[in-house]
């Protein structure tokens, strides 16, 4: 088709209105709906030029979509301006061209938005990316500013509590410059010094230090100028304005700043005058302390908590076989010797001085010991008091164990217990001895249903011997008596001569039977027994024995021995040298002595 005939088509064709039967409201309706769109169609473009007008920043490739869009728009705009015409007066061409011309604008449009959409997308995604990061960027920038302001005031703060800290110190605190010039100083300082704080600060640290002192002092501020140290600690000397000496401790610091370049130094001083003097005063009395231990007669340990000994004197390693190179740090417990209770029972480690005062945490007092040690005949005895002392460590305890030899003492003891005991004649037990040890054994019988048996002896016509060959021949045969009466007997049996020649025999666990034939025993060694004498006379001898077994009408010792000795007088009045045992007494007689036991007073019965 022509473009004129295509033209042509706007002439003599039917308006849309026969269409619409042109009523009314429907075309009013069509007419105005198509006017806003058109207005609101051509309103957009005029916003898009002012958007890009606005952005003069955009790239070219954004401006050209903005103004394809916005003829795309205008386009739309005009197609529904024409259908309002169209109604009235047909532009049919019109209107086709409008709408190819649409159509093309809107494919070309719709094909360059594709092609940017990613990179607007792109675009976008930056700029949101670079809108967070600079924002971002503030909050971190604020946060610096807000710690950079807190950190100003905390100088601030710091600054007011270092002066404050420095005027309120109890020790003396200075600041000084390298070149050892006091520029601060604080009261207690000058205090200490006998200077006001502004006649100090005149003054340089090499001024007021002993010379004595000045080479080690300026070797630790070069350690701190070199960066071989940050801090030091030394004890060295000060003049006081008055001319003394006083003695200080002294810890000085040096201040860098970012670039690790010396500012400055910072002293904080101590005086310790009266600290050394007690020091020294300290020494001096633990040496006299040491000089009276090391000459002490009295042995003296020391012990750790854990028994290790911290210090023996000499004394102690004498007594204990320590050499004194040794005796420190060496172990309670020693295998090269052994401690002995008073009876001469070797001690387990709990008895040990030292374990029981730690143990219970009281002092030990006169307890006496053996310490056996190796190649020694007999045991050294010893009276040991220990107590607690707390060492340096508050939360330790120390043992202090004092032995004193007493070794002479206890033999001295020994003999006197032993002549207390026996008879100085034959060895054998006395007769009090003897009934202290009956009335053990009686009491164990009773409790544990045991037998016991009891042999008097008495030697037949003694007193002729006394008589005829003298008291010394007698004293001879009696002692013969009691050698035999130690090896016939058993350990646990025991032997007591009473008085004179009369003998007893306590013979635990042994019926009537078997006590019979231990006396029998005995008798017939003793009538076999020959004693030569100087006149060419042999001398022999006989004995009669009684022997009682424990019965339940023995409500003492007293009535077992009473029953021995009646049975030892029936032996004698029988012809002598012989044994007799007593008789048991029958119920009757056992019900009559046991009510009359009940009703007779405890002291009514041992006198009888």
């Amino acid at each position: 088709m022509a473009l004129g005939e295509f033209f042509q088509a706007n002439s003599g064709f039917l308006p849309h209105g026969y269409c619409l039967l042109w009523k009314p409201g429907l075309l009013w309706t069509l007419v105005g709906s198509d006017i806003v769109i058109a207005l609101s169609y051509f309103s957009i473009p005029m916003a898009l030029v002012w958007f890009t007008k606005k952005q003069p920043g955009m790239q070219s490739q954004f401006r050209a979509i903005f103004w394809m869009f916005g003829a795309f728009i205008t386009a739309c705009g005009f197609t529904h301006l024409i259908e309002v015409v169209n109604i009235w007066r047909p532009i049919y061409a019109t209107s086709a061209g409008v709408k190819f011309f649409t159509a093309l604008v809107s494919v070309m449009t719709a094909s360059v938005l594709w092609f940017l959409v990613p990179k607007a997308a792109a675009f976008i995604d930056d700029h949101r990316r670079l809108k967070d990061e600079l924002s971002l960027r503030n909050q971190e920038l604020q946060e610096a500013l807000q710690v950079a302001h807190e950190s100003e005031k905390m100088a601030r703060a710091s600054e007011q509590r270092f002066r404050q800290t420095q005027a309120a110190a109890p020790i003396g605190i200075a600041v000084v410059s390298l070149e050892g010039q006091f520029t601060s100083v604080n009261a207690a300082l000058a205090s200490m010094l006998g200077y006001s704080e502004k006649e100090l600060i005149k003054l340089t640290f090499q001024e007021i230090t002993h010379p004595d002192d000045l080479e080690a002092d300026l070797a630790h501020v070069n350690a701190l100028l070199n960066g071989q140290r940050d801090t030091y600690r030394m004890e060295k000397r000060y003049f006081h304005r008055s001319g003394r000496v006083i003695q200080i401790q002294l810890d000085g610091s040096i201040v860098r700043d970012l670039n690790n370049r010396p500012l400055y130094f910072i002293a904080m001083v101590q005086d310790i005058t009266d600290k050394k003097a007690n020091e020294t005063a300290l020494r001096q009395s633990r040496a006299k302390f040491k000089s009276l231990l090391e000459n002490l007669p009295t042995a003296v340990v020391v012990h750790h908590n854990d028994t290790s000994i911290e210090y023996g004197n000499p004394t102690a390693n004498r007594l204990l076989g320590l050499p004194p190179p040794t005796a420190k740090g060496r172990a309670s417990l020693n295998q090269n010797w052994r401690l002995l209770d008073e009876d001469g029972k070797p001690l387990n480690t709990e008895q040990f001085p030292v374990n029981r005062v730690l143990h219970s945490g009281r002092p030990l007092r006169d307890a006496t010991m053996g310490v056996e040690r190796p190649h020694q005949k007999s045991p050294t005895w010893v009276k040991v008091d220990a107590f607690p002392m707390p060492s340096e460590d508050a939360r330790a305890t120390q043992v202090v164990v004092a032995f004193t030899d007493i070794t002479d003492r206890k033999a001295m003891q020994d003999e006197l217990i032993l002549q207390a005991r026996t008879d100085g004649l034959t060895g054998l037990f006395n007769r009090r001895h003897f009934m202290a040890e009956l009335d053990q054994e009686f009491a164990r019988a009773s409790r544990f249903k045991h037998s016991l048996s009891l042999v008097m002896l008495d030697l037949d016509f003694f007193k002729r011997i006394n008589d005829t060959q003298g008291h010394p021949v007698g004293d001879q045969v009696l002692r013969l008596v009691g050698d035999i009466c130690q090896q016939l007997l058993r350990k646990t049996d025991i032997a007591a001569r009473m008085g004179g020649e009369e003998f007893a025999l306590i013979l635990p666990q042994i019926d009537a039977a078997q006590a019979l034939d231990a006396a029998e025993r005995l008798r017939t060694s003793l009538a076999a027994q020959k004693l030569p004498l100087p006149s060419g006379v042999i001398l022999s001898w006989t004995a009669s024995m009684g022997v009682a077994t424990l019965h339940e009408s023995d409500i003492t010792p007293v009535d077992l021995m009473r029953r021995a000795d009646e049975a030892l007088y029936t032996a004698k009045d029988t012809g002598r040298n012989c044994v007799c045992l007593a008789p048991v007494p029958s119920k009757r007689n056992v019900r009559r002595l046991i009510a009359q036991r009940s009703s007779t007073p405890n002291d009514e019965i041992d006198a009888s």
